[in-house]
C-alpha cells in the first residue's frame, strides 16, 4: 500500500510542476530560471554532474532550433505578435527543465516499487515494459547522437541543414529503435512467462 502511496504522490509531484510551469505561471521567465538551477542541482545529485551535462548537450539542438524560430517569427511578427522571442526563451529554459524533471521523477520509482504494487501482475508488467522503454531512451540517447553525427552524410551538410537533418532523424532513429526493442524485451519476457509462471 505504502508503494501505492509514493507512486500517487510522484503522478500528482509531476502533475503539479507541468500544471504549475507550464500554465499557471507559464510567462515568468525568472523563475523556470530559477526552476532549471534547482531541477539540474538535484538531476545531478541523483546521478552526476557528467550525467547531466551529458543531457543539457544532448537538448541542445532542440533548443536551439526553438530559439531560432523565436527570433524569425518575432522578425516577421507572425500573427501580429511581438512576444515570439520572450516565448522562445522560456521555452528554451522550459524544454529541458521538464525533460530533466520528468527523467528525475521516474528514476524515484523502482522496479522492486512496481512488484510491490497492489494491483494484478499483468498491469505490474505493463508499468515495468513503460519504465525500462523511458530508461531505454534516455541511456540511448547520446549513443544516438554520437552516431548520428558521425554519419558521413551528416558531415557534409552545412550548419543549418545539418541541424534540420538531425531533427528529423534523432526522433525517428530513437522511435525504431524503442519499438525494436521493445518488441525483444515483450517476446523474452511472454517466453520466459510460459515456461517459468510469474511476473
Amino acid at each position: 500500500m505504502l508503494k501505492l502511496l509514493k507512486l500517487i504522490l510522484l503522478v500528482i509531484g509531476v502533475i503539479i510542476f507541468f500544471y504549475l510551469t507550464g500554465y499557471i505561471y507559464y510567462n515568468w521567465l525568472l523563475l523556470h530560471s530559477l526552476i532549471f538551477a534547482i531541477i539540474i542541482l538535484i538531476h545531478s545529485i541523483r546521478f552526476s554532474w557528467k550525467e547531466t551535462w551529458k543531457m543539457i548537450v544532448l537538448l541542445l539542438p532542440f533548443t536551439v532550433t526553438i530559439f531560432i524560430f523565436g527570433l524569425i517569427f518575432q522578425a516577421v511578427k507572425l500573427m501580429g505578435r511581438t512576444d515570439w522571442l520572450t516565448d522562445s526563451l522560456i521555452k528554451v529554459v522550459y524544454f529541458p527543465a521538464s525533460f530533466l524533471f520528468t527523467k528525475f521523477m521516474i528514476s524515484l520509482f523502482s522496479y522492486h516499487d512496481i512488484l510491490d504494487l497492489p494491483v494484478r501482475n499483468e498491469l505490474k508488467a505493463d508499468i515495468i515494459f513503460l519504465q525500462v522503454f523511458i530508461k531505454k531512451a534516455f541511456g540511448i540517447m547520446p549513443r544516438l547522437n554520437f552516431y548520428i553525427n558521425q554519419h558521413p552524410l551528416m558531415k557534409m551538410q552545412k550548419s543549418f541543414r545539418k541541424k534540420a537533418l538531425f531533427l528529423c532523424s534523432f526522433p525517428l532513429s530513437l522511435y525504431i529503435y524503442l519499438i525494436e526493442e521493445g518488441t525483444m524485451i515483450r517476446q523474452i519476457y511472454l517466453n520466459r512467462q510460459k515456461h517459468l509462471g510469474g511476473i
